[in-house]
């Protein structure tokens, strides 16, 4: 855990069987969610990798900043690198999912040539003309739909029952639903449990998506990622594949289509393995 301008900035790290030594898989979660989603991942993948997974502020153990312009998606990559330099990751491999893939652009922007290779699974960027006003939020079922969450729970257990195969998180195995209910949760006094990401917090990042302060920078750093880079998306995504087929073309890389929905990685575990495995080791 670090800290970068009053932020706290927390995460996860497995360390290989060799104890540290690079290359580092970097995992980046989507909006709403925190490091710990990977952790059914980690142990499908070879022993000797060391992983490194952050919470990205305002989720997990991060801090969330006291304005909304501190949740902007360049604050977040900066984070990042705060966060691997306190824990010694280099020769970085990034799987940012969503959210993820965003910041996972600006990560290899702000330090070129430090990341080796990248997998962007559904990454949220689009070009602003589709996005909107630029500069400016506007209006987002997402955002209204997080706002619209409910924060407690009696236990973990009612978080996954609750939440499994059902709206926006169709699709996420049971093992990834028990890994985000385990870290993207805070206990309570009461017994009960809370979202670790405010839902306030969550529609404010989805509102700021479509704006200069989040996917902009990441839109037009993408054709020229320092990283080899390959795209992912699910064949019945709700954002649409025809979408991701132009984000291939404006980058010109090559886009990945498997079958599944908006969570490429949690869906099916053993695939997402094999595609980190494939692409970023």
């Amino acid at each position: 855990m670090t800290e970068r301008e009053g932020v706290r900035i927390a995460g996860l790290v497995w360390d290989g069987v060799a104890g540290g030594a690079e290359p580092t898989l970097l995992l980046l979660h989507p909006n709403g969610f925190c490091a710990g989603l990977f952790e059914p991942l980690v142990p499908l993948l070879p022993a000797e990798v060391r992983v490194a997974a952050v919470d990205l502020r305002g989720h997990g153990a991060s801090g969330t900043p006291s304005e909304r312009e501190g949740l902007a998606f360049e604050e977040m990559a900066r984070d990042v690198w705060a966060f691997c330099d306190v824990v010694g990751a280099s020769d970085l491999r990034v799987l940012g999912q969503s959210l993820g893939g965003a910041v996972a652009t600006l990560v290899d922007r702000e330090r070129p040539g430090a990341v080796e290779r990248a997998l962007l699974a559904e990454a949220v960027l689009f070009p602003m003309a589709e996005s909107g006003p630029s500069g400016e939020s506007r209006a987002s079922p997402m955002a209204e739909a997080a706002r619209r969450r409910r924060r407690v729970f009696a236990s973990r257990e009612a978080v996954v029952e609750a939440y499994l195969g059902r709206g926006g998180l169709v699709g996420i195995g049971r093992e990834s639903m028990e890994a985000y209910a385990r870290w993207g949760f805070v206990d309570r006094e009461d017994g009960h449990v809370e979202l670790a990401c405010d839902p306030e917090t969550e529609a404010s990042i989805f509102e700021l998506t479509p704006t200069l302060a989040g996917n902009a920078a990441g839109w037009d750093h993408l054709p020229h990622m320092g990283a080899r880079t390959r795209l992912v998306a699910g064949r019945d995504t709700n954002i649409g594949v025809a979408r991701f087929e132009a984000q291939a073309a404006h980058a010109g890389l090559e886009l990945d289509v498997v079958d599944g929905g908006h969570f490429v990685i949690q869906e099916d575990l053993v695939r997402g393995a094999a595609m980190v495995r494939d692409h970023l080791l």
